[in-house]
């Protein structure tokens, strides 16, 4: 753990909800991320806000290339969303935000499969523990183990899922089951 600059993770995912009733109003992946920074960072305060925790932030395939690389706060973690392809553009710009001290996530998986084109450069794999089924569970931790990968279950929403995801290995945990939101 200690060359990846965690001996735990204390962190908080920092995510956009646009309506009063903490839900997601549809605005497109990129301009949600960039209000999050923009609060976060310019309006909040970061060290007010993350209380010395690991931010999670999600990124799309534009901020990838367009922005991200002007991040200036290199504790971040930039997850990578699920709907990001693994092109070759987009590599590159993950690799240019390692080399500046980044940690890298990729979001939701799902599936094992999902993880091969990114094996060789994410630090975190997410598990969505509310759409993997048990199997696809078992083989991402093992895939996660074989290339040196931590895996996080996150969703975990009952003390079932929370033990599973314990019993099959999983490093990192995120849920409500676990703790909600706070504003």
């Amino acid at each position: 753990m200690e060359s990846s600059g965690f001996s735990s993770i204390s962190s908080r995912n920092l995510l956009y909800r646009g309506t009063p009733g903490n839900s997601f109003d549809g605005t497109t992946s990129d301009v949600a991320t960039a209000r999050v920074i923009a609060n976060t960072f310019l309006t909040i305060g970061g060290e007010k806000l993350l209380d010395g925790k690991i931010p999670f932030i999600n990124f799309d395939s534009s901020l990838l290339l367009k922005y991200a690389a002007l991040l200036p706060f290199p504790c971040a973690v930039v997850e990578i969303l699920e709907n990001v392809p693994p092109t070759e553009d987009v590599q590159t710009a993950c690799l240019e935000l390692k080399n500046k001290g980044h940690q890298l996530a990729l979001d939701d998986i799902e599936c094992a499969e999902r993880i091969e084109p990114w094996a060789d450069i994410v630090d975190i794999v997410k598990v969505d523990f509310l759409q993997a089924d048990i199997q696809a569970r078992k083989d991402i931790v093992a895939i996660c183990k074989n290339h040196k990968i931590h895996s996080l279950a996150e969703k975990l929403e009952t003390k079932a899922e929370f033990e599973e995801a314990v019993v099959l290995g999983y490093e990192y945990f995120q849920g409500y089951f676990l703790h909600g939101p706070q504003w």
